[in-house]
């Protein structure tokens, strides 16, 4: 067997693994998904598409994508569809002669459904725009053309009148249209200008529902002028061994409401500059400038009748040098990284000082005060590597010649600040006392984090049959804050150390182990918080054997792991040992198995089986005298059972797959019950058992290399069974008992 067979064989094998692990993976999540979700950020109110410019932003690929999911009760729904016309840039196309339009559409949207909570979310984002140069292209002339151009974007929550969410701003809109003319120039820069309308919406439900008080909060929305360009300069040598570019945006909308400007501008500048040493040095240094100047609106949640603006600028900066030097015949590298990114916003809002103090803003009072945040991170990084490995990661250069010890050693240092302070010389007709408890609370987010970090890895490869590597990480975070108000002050100190080893018995046969261990140490500086100053200490012991043959893939792998937390407080309280320490413990086993059985109805036949084991347990735990007490058990199984049907795995012809057979999922939660509050009281028994069993689908269609459509889905008809034990009766009481269905498709259609 040659060595291109094995690997092509091998490649199929693990494709096949990956979507079972893929299955075992989203049946988990899929049961956990009942108690855990998460609420959406809304999009953002403009984007950088403009124009269809081709160097604004990356063009995803043309087509249509449809998407559906389905996990217990959770509903989504998303759907894109991108289409983009270019100019042709060759003179020698056979629309040379004539003027070739442009046009770029780009549609986005989301919807996430909840029937037991009746909330839907919706997200869209659109763009559409088009563009007609005046005259036919001809290389190195400029071009003049002339654009239109649609975007807006929508945040939509739709709650259950009555509701927590009924009382927050549930729609949220942006919009605008845009006519006007762009300048492309030979080398790629970009001149535009452009005007039209635009449109703001923000609105919660109605009167009724959140109250007299905030009856102006339904909403507010306003129409106005807008006038936009999108500048951008192309990349061009400055000096031997120096680029730069620049880009700017300038985007004022005009509001009726009160006269109001809405300006959301922006301005960047880049300086590149990269240096090769005969002598085989390496420097690469990097400096960007960037101003921001944006707009925003609130609405006042009392009875106020005007909405407030908020004036933000910031002042934006990173430079980064990086170098690499030779220290020994390449062998032996030194690398030196510096990082330093400084940032300050200034927050300014239309309302007068002394009304802020008032009970029409006593919400906003802080948030609209005007303040200045200065940020500052600072990075530094010296590492040496020695050997034929990729810096870094440790991986073998392609070509290269393994040798019997490589590695490198490293050291970081990383400081994060943020200042929030208040700028009284603006606070005027506003009391001294009032100034001091507003200047408190905005320092109360400021903060000062300071991250040290030592590393060594080393590997010993004597061959290409086997590799140890060993590694160890010690990390100390500082975190500080200036207000007595915050808390949150704090150190953690973190050291680790990892040992791996993997061995091909033959070349389908690959045997890992590793063995990982970790001691971290958090204490809180405030009396406050003391209470959760604590050690925890974790080991893990993993191993993995994987066969890849064209006759069979198998893997079996297993890990235990424990995790033990001692609290420092119970060196002075060693009556709560048994309660306040706690100690988690399990292990998990995974085993994976595919076998081709030939061909049938013109594809390959194969069964392929999964299965995947945790056992999880918790309970207190005694350092002192090392002893324990179980509190929580918790047991997950997992396994599915398949018949696969495939065409080719290579080949420029539409690849497709279909898999049919069963999955099922298995819980049991054990503890002491909610009497149990003190050691003894209640027996250790099963609290609550689930089970999931049913027929399964899984089908795609590819099309490798090639436009058309492109389908992917699964389906799971499973039984859902939940059962609480009721340990005075001892006897089974079946909570809840029905059929459920999870499923998810994805279809596109590429041009």
């Amino acid at each position: 067997m040659t060595k291109s067979k094995w690997q092509m064989g091998a490649i199929e094998n693990l494709i096949r693994l990956s979507v079972l692990v893929i299955c075992h993976v989203s049946m988990v999540m899929g049961v956990r998904a009942q108690t855990f979700d998460t609420m959406r950020v809304p999009l953002a109110r403009d984007s950088a598409w403009m124009n269809g410019h081709p160097g604004t932003v990356p063009l995803p690929p043309q087509g249509i994508v449809l998407g559906f999911d389905h996990v217990l009760s959770i509903y989504e729904w998303r759907g894109a569809f991108d289409y983009s016309v270019r100019a042709p840039r060759d003179a020698n196309t056979p629309l040379r002669n004539a003027p070739s339009p442009m046009t770029d559409v780009h549609l986005k949207a989301t919807s996430r459904f909840l029937p037991q909570d009746s909330l839907a979310t919706t997200e869209a984002l659109g763009m559409i725009s088009a563009s007609q140069p005046l005259a036919a292209y001809q290389p190195d002339e400029p071009s003049l053309a002339a654009f239109l151009t649609f975007f807006g974007s929508s945040y939509v929550t739709s709650p259950r009148p009555g509701t927590l969410a009924a009382l927050l701003i549930t729609k949220q809109a942006s919009g605008f249209g845009v006519g006007g003319m762009k300048l492309d120039l030979p080398d790629g820069s970009l001149l535009s200008l452009g005007a039209g309308l635009a449109r703001e919406t923000q609105s919660a439900f109605g009167a009724a529902t959140i109250g007299p008080s905030n009856s102006n909060s339904a909403g507010l929305s306003a129409t106005g002028f807008v006038l936009r360009s999108d500048d951008s300069a192309t990349t061009r040598p400055l000096a031997d061994g120096v680029l730069a570019s620049a880009s700017a945006r300038v985007d004022e909308r005009f509001f009726a409401e009160r006269a109001e400007r809405f300006s959301n501008d922006s301005l960047r500048a880049m300086l590149l500059s990269g240096v090769n040493d005969p002598s085989g040095a390496q420097n690469a240094a990097h400096l960007q400038l960037g101003l921001l100047r944006r707009d925003f609106f609130f609405q006042p949640d009392t009875s106020a009748t005007q909405s407030i603006k908020q004036e933000r600028t910031e002042y934006a900066m990173a430079l980064a040098d990086s170098l690499s030097y030779p220290v020994l015949d390449d062998r032996v590298r030194a690398h030196l990284a510096l990082e330093l990114e400084p940032r300050d916003v200034i927050r300014r809002s239309d309302v007068p000082s002394g009304s802020l103090t008032s009970s029409a803003f006593s919400a906003f009072s802080t948030l609209m005060a005007p303040s200045e945040i200065t940020s500052l991170r600072l990075a530094t990084e010296g590492r040496l590597t020695f050997g034929d490995a990729v810096p870094g990661t440790l991986q073998r250069l392609p070509g290269a010649l393994p040798a019997d010890f490589s590695g490198e050693a490293r050291m970081r240092y990383e400081e994060r600040s943020e200042t929030i302070r208040l700028i009284s010389s603006e606070m005027t007709g506003v009391d001294e006392t009032t100034i001091k408890k507003l200047s408190a609370t905005l320092d109360q987010a400021s903060y000062s984090a300071r991250t040290t970090t030592a590393a060594a890895v080393l590997r010993y490869a004597p061959s290409f049959r086997d590799e140890a590597e060993i590694e160890a990480t010690a990390r100390i975070l500082s975190y500080d804050t200036p207000s007595d108000l915050n808390d949150d002050e704090h150190d953690d100190l973190l050291a680790s150390m990892r040992l791996k080893y993997f061995h091909y018995l033959t070349d389908q046969l690959r045997w890992e182990g590793s063995v990982r261990a970790s001691r971290e140490h958090l204490v809180y500086l405030k009396s406050d918080r003391s209470a959760q100053n604590a050690v925890t200490q974790s080991i893990v012991f993993g191993s993995l054997a994987t066969i890849a043959s064209p006759q069979i893939f198998a893997s079996a792998g297993g890990e235990v792991f424990a995790n033990y937390t001692v609290f420092d407080y119970i060196n002075s309280l060693p009556l709560l040992s048994s309660i306040g320490n706690y100690l988690l413990r399990g292990m998990t086993i995974t085993d994976t198995l595919a076998v081709p059985l030939g061909r049938m109805a013109g594809g390959a036949a194969t069964i392929e089986q999964g299965v995947s084991l945790r056992v999880s347990e918790r309970g207190s735990f005694n350092d002192q005298a090392f002893t324990e007490r179980r509190d929580a058990s918790v047991t997950e199984l997992g396994a599915s059972l398949l018949f696969g049907l495939a065409s080719e795995l290579f080949g420029a012809e539409p690849r497709w797959n279909l898999r049919l057979g069963a999955r099922a999922f298995f819980l049991s939660h054990s503890g002491r019950g909610s009497e149990a509050l003190t050691p003894g009281s209640a027996p250790f028994t099963e609290l609550e058992r689930q089970s999931r069993i049913g027929p399964m689908l899984l089908l795609s269609l590819t099309r490798p290399f090639a436009t058309g459509p492109t389908l992917t889905g699964s389906l799971w008809y499973a039984v859902l069974t939940t059962q609480d034990f009721d340990t005075q009766s001892a006897a089974w009481r079946v909570a809840s008992r029905s059929t459920q269905l999870e499923s998810h498709l994805t279809a596109a259609w590429t041009f």
